[in-house]
């Protein structure tokens, strides 16, 4: 393995912080055109009670928002029936390995339990206003 000169090192470091906001907006276009189809990348975590398959361990992932619903997976649905955002917060430090660390983190609660859903605050407003919408009875 060879000398590497600081010509090299500068020039990794000046790449890095003039390609950051590029890749950033390319992510945001992104995330933008999935949102338009009511898909978010978002993690979510029991803090009370149980609904299985989630625990404490953050979940993330893209979901699919609908009225009163975060669909996770095809074999996890979350029936929201309360969206609490009283008591928005950030990820702490340790959090921020398992949640974007700019995210919004609100709480949910379901049928059976209290849940932790962090969201992108460009979108935290229009998917909280989704989810806490409730279906009519018909």
């Amino acid at each position: 393995m060879g000398f590497v000169g600081w010509g090299s090192v500068v020039s990794q470091l000046i790449l890095g912080t003039i390609t950051y906001p590029v890749e950033q907006k390319l992510i945001d276009a992104f995330e933008g055109d999935r949102a338009t189809q009511g898909r978010i990348t978002s993690s979510v975590r029991v803090i009370e009670g149980r609904h299985h398959p989630l625990s404490g361990m953050w979940w993330s992932g893209v979901v699919t928002l609908g009225p009163g619903w975060i669909v996770l997976s095809r074999k996890i649905a979350l029936r929201v029936l309360e969206v609490d955002r009283s008591e928005p917060r950030k990820p702490k430090v340790w959090e921020q390995y398992g949640v974007d660390f700019e995210a919004q983190i609100i709480r949910v609660r379901t049928e059976g339990a209290v849940l932790e859903w962090a969201v992108r605050p460009k979108f935290i407003d229009w998917a909280a206003g989704l989810v806490g919408q409730q279906l009519a009875p018909e």
